[in-house]
């Protein structure tokens, strides 16, 4: 299939727009492909944490993966440090070490990085609105809890029941909506 640049969301589009468009990637595109031979889940962190994987927080304004090295670099400061944005940039980062090349979304702007990058981004978000998943990275990779909405308040019930203080209706509610 065909895409006009226009068509591919960025990184920062809503998740509607990334879920659209994944609707229209065909299935044969070798990324589809390997998400539906492989998919990325609870096993799948494990299992980059197995094969020497972790996360480095550094000073640089993006994030990205070395190979070699099985690390994935998290910026330590700014908005991709905290929170929400912290942990999408991670599961970010864990998918392109966990697909490998047919993921790569590099720093060359032609098609099919763009492609990928959404791809990505897509799966990413996705993943991150699964407090299991959510809950076995932070463990998997030693990430601090961070309580930031509903999903990560749960994330943290399942890593760390005993130590979640009592919240009533009205205090979750902050969190959930």
């Amino acid at each position: 299939m065909n895409y006009m640049s226009s068509e591919i969301p960025r990184a920062l589009d809503s998740y509607r727009a990334l879920k659209s468009f994944m609707r229209k990637v065909p299935p044969h595109h070798p990324y589809v492909i390997a998400i539906n031979r492989n998919p990325f889940n609870k096993q799948a962190i494990k299992t980059l944490k197995e094969e020497g994987w972790r996360v480095e927080f550094h000073d640089f304004a993006s994030a990205y993966i070395k190979r070699d090295k099985r690390i994935l670099f998290i910026p330590k400061f700014g908005e991709m440090a905290v929170g929400l944005q912290r942990d999408a940039t991670i599961f970010h980062e864990a998918i392109h070490a966990h697909y490998g090349d047919v993921s790569n979304d590099g720093f060359i702007p032609i098609m099919e990085h763009k492609i990928n990058g959404a791809i990505t981004e897509y799966l990413a978000r996705k993943s991150r609105t699964d407090p299991f998943l959510l809950a076995t990275l932070w463990d998997c990779f030693a990430i601090p809890t961070q309580i930031y909405d509903g999903v990560s308040f749960l994330a943290a019930q399942i890593r760390e029941p005993q130590n979640i203080p009592h919240i009533d209706f009205k205090d979750l509610s902050k969190y959930l909506f």
